[in-house]
């Protein structure tokens, strides 16, 4: 695979029409994708995708967002997929405090979701698959908190937007961040600089977030290329060094 697009939601029901045509395509581009679960029934849906396409890899966990309809029960059933040899990491994980009411109770859900995930991964020596919005310093603290026993845990900030003091402080902690296409639309120019290439990953989040050719489209993993395009654009080097080094980075980071 010369591209990963590592999130993107290819079992949403937005592409039940053309799924199959967009993983040939993929496949045909050079192009492979990491599927990521929100939910027990999305991240069986994961590991179904990635057993029967070889350009697709899974991660399973539950969102923040569904904390409020899940059951910490259901990770009983998520256990055996994180087992799978397709799966590679847990997730999407993490604390959001922008959707949902700012309350003790909603928080107090989230982290105890959060924390579940967390110390699967560490059992299962697997990546988290971090969301985080209007969350930095709660999810950093928790995750710094876990660091201080167990300093081989891994985690990977998708959809960054940030400050560039607060890649400092993911950097600085040993984890990695993930540029959308909303990169390309919008200016993220100093923080793209600032990331390393050997911490950057490029990721669609399909079906949402299309960069701005197929913007207020369905966006899909194919879309990957235009966000590298875009951040070797920023760095001024040259677009196969860019595309190599990236792909170098999600090798080694997600172990594929």
């Amino acid at each position: 695979m010369q591209f990963i697009d590592i999130h993107a939601h290819l079992d949403f029901p937005d592409f039940d029409s053309d799924r199959e045509e967009i993983l040939s395509d993929m496949r045909a581009q050079g192009i492979g994708s990491i599927n990521i679960g929100t939910t027990l029934d999305t991240s069986r849906n994961s590991i179904a995708l990635a057993q029967t396409h070889d350009n697709v890899w899974a991660i399973v966990g539950i969102h923040p967002l569904h904390a409020h309809d899940s059951q910490l029960a259901d990770f009983d059933e998520i256990k055996p997929l994180i087992s799978h040899e397709r799966c590679v990491g847990i997730g999407e994980c993490g604390l959001d405090f922008f959707r949902e009411a700012n309350d003790g109770e909603t928080k107090a859900r989230q982290l105890s979701f959060f924390e579940k995930q967390i110390e699967l991964a560490l059992i299962h020596n697997k990546l988290l698959m971090i969301h985080c919005r209007q969350a930095y310093p709660e999810t950093l603290d928790v995750l710094m908190s876990y660091r201080k026993s167990h300093p081989s845990l891994k985690a990977h900030f998708h959809f960054f937007t940030e400050s560039v003091e607060t890649a400092r402080l993911v950097l600085d902690a040993g984890f990695t961040v993930s540029f959308t296409g909303v990169i390309t639309f919008a200016d993220y120019g100093e923080l793209v600089s600032f990331v390393p290439l050997d911490n950057m990953m490029i990721e669609t989040d399909s079906p949402y977030a299309a960069p701005r050719s197929r913007r207020g489209q369905r966006n899909d993993p194919r879309n990957v290329i235009e966000i590298a395009q875009k951040i070797a654009n920023i760095k001024k080097l040259p677009e196969h060094e860019v595309f190599a080094q990236i792909r170098d980075t999600t090798k080694r980071v997600f172990g594929i």
